[in-house]
């Protein structure tokens, strides 16, 4: 984990290096909705579908920043439903004038819901996709990444691990 992390960083700071002569601060509300999967991998392998938003600012061409709110429904092991409340960062590096590279990070927790009640704890998906801008301002993110959700209960604590792969709409 570790690992994935640094790499992630060291991604993101390379943008900003990167294009550091052409950083002009602009900020802009921006504002996403993005329905996923989750194939369950590890021990805990726990298939689950992200349904979640995000708003917040983008920066200039390259930085967002923002705050999601979602919901998980987990659909092996019985049912379920966690709760992701978490910060988004993403940096784009754009390749062509519609299409752009992107780096994402949701960093925060989730809280049990419904059969999961007593469950929760702390998130982290690292994700790498392309944006494709559509129109005025609009675009389409696909991305693939890494879910892990810790489920604690009664101080034991579990990763629920899983693959994703999401399609965000962002106005």
């Amino acid at each position: 984990m570790k690992k994935v992390l640094f790499v992630l960083t060291a991604f993101l700071m390379g943008i900003g290096f990167a294009n550091a002569q052409q950083r002009s601060f602009h900020l802009q509300y921006q504002g996403e909705a993005s329905l996923g999967v989750g194939i369950g991998i590890g021990t805990y392998d726990m298939t689950r579908i992200p349904v979640r938003t995000v708003h917040g600012v983008r920066l200039n061409e390259n930085f967002f920043v923002g705050a999601g709110l979602g919901v998980d429904f987990y659909t092996s092991d019985g049912c379920g439903t966690i709760i992701p409340i978490f910060l988004n960062a993403k940096a784009y590096y754009p390749v062509t004038d519609r299409i752009s590279l992107l780096a994402a990070l949701d960093l925060g927790g989730g809280v049990g819901a419904g059969d999961f009640s007593s469950l929760g704890g702390f998130l982290i998906d690292p994700q790498i996709g392309c944006s494709m801008n559509i129109q005025n301002g609009h675009a389409l993110d696909f991305t693939f990444g890494y879910y892990h959700q810790s489920l604690t209960r009664d101080g034991l604590s579990v990763n629920a691990g899983a693959l994703g792969f999401k399609v965000a709409y962002v106005w």
